[in-house]
């Protein structure tokens, strides 16, 4: 084995639910998707979308509550003259995905080690502070986004919901999934299930 690819049991200490695929299963898989292909239109995309997990919310990632209000709030200010930046945004953000996923799925690595070891210590570093300052920039945009759209439902039926409550109803509830991703297969398709619909 080489020194540069670590081994499969020390890439999986830090990947939840890692494990090598069944290869019945995979050959179960296999010949189900063969059969689908055979069927009719309809059937075949209510095969594939059954199969569809979060992943093409990860398409629309840099796509949230922030960015609709900063493009709305551009547009009403500056019209068409700032048209150019989302698409370069997103494919900013596309070639960052690309460059962590090529560290990761070259070296096997996660994806702080691959960088710490490739890019150096200080950029690992600033990365994770970026990752995590980040995620909570790009959280709390959809924390209000959903307590504002459960205090509307809740006006339009005749309820007065306290914005307070409801966001931590709202952080309570997104913890509580978020904690049980990754404890069973079955929890993990309960949550990809919630997300994708």
């Amino acid at each position: 084995m080489s020194h540069d690819r670590p081994g499969l049991d020390e890439v999986q200490k830090g990947l939840r639910l890692a494990r090598p695929p069944d290869p019945e299963q995979l050959a179960r898989e296999a010949r189900w998707l063969l059969e689908l292909d055979r069927g009719p239109l309809l059937r075949r995309l209510l095969g594939w979308l059954r199969l569809s997990g979060p992943g093409y919310l990860q398409s629309a990632l840099t796509l949230g509550a922030g960015t609709a209000t900063s493009s709305l709030f551009a547009g009403a200010m500056f019209g068409y003259d700032l048209l150019w930046v989302a698409p370069l945004g997103m494919l900013l953000g596309v070639l960052m995905f690309a460059a962590i996923s090529h560290q990761t799925l070259s070296t096997g690595a996660l994806p702080l080690p691959a960088m710490r070891r490739h890019a150096g210590l200080v950029f690992a570093l600033l990365w994770a502070a970026g990752a995590l300052v980040a995620s909570v920039v790009w959280h709390v945009p959809q924390y209000v986004l959903a307590t504002g759209a459960i205090v509307d439902l809740g006006k339009a039926a005749g309820a007065e919901l306290p914005p307070l409550g409801t966001s931590l109803f709202v952080l309570v509830l997104a913890v509580a999934m978020t904690s049980c991703y990754g404890r069973s297969v079955r929890l993990v398709r309960a949550y990809e299930s919630a997300l994708k619909y």
